[in-house]
């Protein structure tokens, strides 16, 4: 392999280094191919005790999107937020041990730290995104200046707020008119760095042609960060520091400009449930077995459940799984689906099948016994065993 391939092959793995979205294991991604149709992919390997998977966009440019979205990552009571949700979205499982247990009369403020939350000085939980953190961290501040009588119903009000489509249909769209004019300069990019750069070398060398390169490489560059920074504005107006640090990265890093509108998509969708993102961005087909899942694993999440905790600790998660239950159940009636249907029992796959799980409807050869992969759920027989 001669020095230029060894280059151009280095480039390439940069490139596709660009494409890997951090994601926590209680996220999931939507990812489109070619066109407007979505599919849910949840993350993909694992770093460390807590773990973080990674979604992978779609590598060209101009044929895709990611989104992600994320449950609320602790539970509330009127007195205080726990740093734990029993809501499993991927069914790999739930996503890491109990965290601190804040009383909201004994917390000063909740502010955020990047993608931290903070109860005062202690870190109650990290999210996703920055952005997703800024608003758990609003949220959280406003209950705690609220009075204890009052909580439950912003509760409530907050989860409707997660699981408004309209609202998350209006963002895709505004979303979609930003990024087009970053997305004509991030593949010209593509295209100069990839396909103009190889076939100059390869017909007239890069010892006469190299400055005229590097000047249409800076003009690629000056036309995305120009188009990035309009965009960046218009969807996230408020001047915070990861604005301006999307900005810088898509402004000097040639590999960054070219996945431009990634940046803009990633904290686009921050505090939406993903069962509304579903709704909106996948075939009704897919929503529904999305649907069928969150709807079973809020009413028989994965056990035990903070085994050895405080009686107030687990009031506050049987609490919020509760309100979160039911915002659910009225999403799903708003769409036209009855949420006790999701609690059905499957249709047997085949002849051989006997018993299933109630949660993840995995269909077992024998009468008895327990999903390991739920916790010990205990499984029940098929219909008509």
């Amino acid at each position: 392999m001669t020095d230029g391939q060894s280059f151009m092959a280095a480039l390439a793995v940069l490139y596709g280094a660009e494409t890997a979205n951090v994601a926590g294991p209680d996220e999931v991604g939507f990812i489109s191919g070619i066109g407007r149709r979505f599919r849910l992919v949840y993350p993909a390997g694992s770093i460390g005790r807590n773990p973080v998977g990674f979604v992978f966009g779609n590598p060209l440019p101009p044929l895709g999107s990611v989104f992600q979205a994320q449950n609320l990552p602790v539970s509330i009571s009127p007195r205080g937020v726990l740093a734990f949700t029993a809501a499993a979205t991927n069914p790999a499982g739930r996503a890491g041990d109990a965290g601190p247990y804040v009383r909201f009369s004994e917390t000063a403020s909740f502010d955020c730290d990047g993608r931290d939350v903070r109860a005062g000085r202690k870190r109650l939980v990290r999210c996703g995104t920055p952005e997703a953190a800024a608003k758990l961290a609003r949220m959280l501040e406003g209950l705690r200046r609220a009075g204890e009588a009052d909580r439950e119903e912003m509760v409530r009000h907050a989860l409707d707020a997660s699981l408004d489509a309209t609202a998350i249909r209006e963002r895709v769209e505004e979303w979609r008119k930003a990024v087009r004019p970053v997305r004509i300069w991030a593949n010209v990019l593509v295209v100069s760095v990839f396909a103009g750069w190889p076939a100059v070398a390869m017909t007239v060398g890069l010892f006469l042609t190299w400055p005229a390169l590097v000047a249409a490489l800076a003009a690629c560059m000056v036309g995305t960060a120009v188009t990035f920074r309009r965009a960046n504005h218009a969807l996230y107006p408020a001047k915070t520091t990861e604005r301006t640090q999307r900005q810088a990265q898509v402004s000097v890093v040639p590999m960054s400009a070219m996945r431009a509108h990634d940046y803009l998509a990633r904290p686009l969708l921050a505090g939406f449930h993903p069962l509304a993102v579903a709704k909106v961005l996948l075939v009704e087909a897919d929503f529904t077995a999305l649907a069928g899942r969150v709807v079973r694993d809020l009413a028989m999440p994965v056990g035990p459940v903070l085994p050895g905790e405080s009686a107030e600790v687990r009031e506050a998660e049987e609490s919020f799984r509760a309100a979160h239950r039911a915002a659910v159940g009225d999403f799903l009636g708003r769409e036209g689906h009855d949420p006790a249907a999701f609690m059905a029992p499957p249709a047997a796959r085949d002849a051989s099948s006997r018993s299933y799980c109630p949660r993840c409807h995995a269909q077992f050869v024998t009468e008895g016994g327990k999903c390991a992969d739920c916790g010990g759920m205990t499984l029940k027989p098929m219909k008509g065993e």
